[in-house]
């Protein structure tokens, strides 16, 4: 089915399973942000107005941050693809509204040097493997975690410990497999 749609697999493959990983960060920050909507309505007071708002901030720095900044750059555009698809807003839009235009130029910024686009919007047949990813998932025809993963800075920490001493000892066993043939 997706062989006679996509002719390169590897790029659908790969398409596949990154937007697979970023689905449920999106679907979260969407909900956060309807809430976050939802209370600031039933606010008058600016105060508590700012408090919710910094709050929700605190809330996604403390559970996201490491997530986020491990993503690659598709991962990224994928994000911000999801985010505009299910909230009819731009990731842009979202930071400036809450944080102030200041903030949304700062991170527009950063995500540019990324090589994404926080402005970037969702228009569907842009990407036709992208889309059809997106409508498998949302038919229930791939498995998507229904939360995102959410890593302490100590879990990133120990994983990439994990990771060097991976690859020091698939070095180290390379070079003594390479010494062992010339003798």
């Amino acid at each position: 089915h997706e062989a006679v749609l996509f002719p390169n697999m590897y790029d659908y493959r790969r398409t596949k399973r990154k937007t697979i990983k970023v689905y449920p960060y999106a679907k979260y920050a969407v909900n956060l942000l309807e809430d976050l909507d939802s209370a600031l309505a039933e606010t008058e007071s600016k105060r508590e107005r700012r408090r919710l708002i910094k709050e929700t901030n605190k809330l996604l720095e403390e559970n996201f941050t490491y997530a986020i900044k491990n993503m690659t750059e598709m991962e990224g555009k994928f994000l911000v693809l999801l985010i505009h698809k299910y909230s009819d807003l731009t990731a842009y839009d979202i930071i400036k509204d809450y944080r102030g235009g200041v903030q949304a130029l700062f991170w527009q910024g950063v995500s540019k040097l990324g090589g994404a686009d926080l402005k970037r919007k969702y228009h569907e047949g842009d990407d036709a493997m992208f889309d059809h990813v997106v409508e498998m998932i949302e038919a229930g025809r791939y498995k998507v975690a229904t939360d995102p993963y959410i890593k302490t800075k100590e879990q990133m920490r120990q994983e990439k410990k994990e990771e060097r001493a991976r690859r020091k000892a698939k070095r180290k066993a390379e070079r003594e497999a390479r010494r062992a043939e010339r003798n």
